[in-house]
């Protein structure tokens, strides 16, 4: 950017560094709004302006259905009010897959594991 406004000094240049400015920072801002956060208390989806917060003892039922050879699979999680959500497999490494298993067991909320058909 710096390379754009050494190159001639108007006001279009200097529009259009602020405009790449702009648009790189509010890049930057919303990349760090999507987070998935498993901890033995809760689990945590916040994506943009979605957020979904549940203790471990607000869950009934968490599914993980996996495709075999390809990671297209999904975990969802159902709460005892009814509310779901789904969290993709290539959103998660295989180390977040055993904790949600892992923390799932730990508080006596049914785990089951099946493949997926489609």
């Amino acid at each position: 950017m710096f390379g754009l406004l050494a190159y001639k000094r108007t006001k279009v240049i200097y529009g259009i560094s602020l405009l790449l400015l702009v648009i790189g920072g509010s890049t930057a801002y919303y990349s760090t709004q999507n987070y998935l956060k498993i901890s033995n208390e809760q689990i945590e989806r916040n994506f943009l302006w979605l957020n979904d917060q549940y203790e471990w003892t607000e869950l009934s039922e968490v599914y993980y259905e996996y495709v075999v050879g390809d990671n297209k699979g999904e975990v969802k999680i159902i709460a005892n009010s009814g509310n779901s959500f789904v969290i993709k497999e290539k959103e998660l490494n295989s180390q977040a897959i055993s904790y949600i298993y892992h923390y799932s067991i730990q508080n006596g909320i049914p785990y089951v594991e099946r493949e997926k058909l489609d």
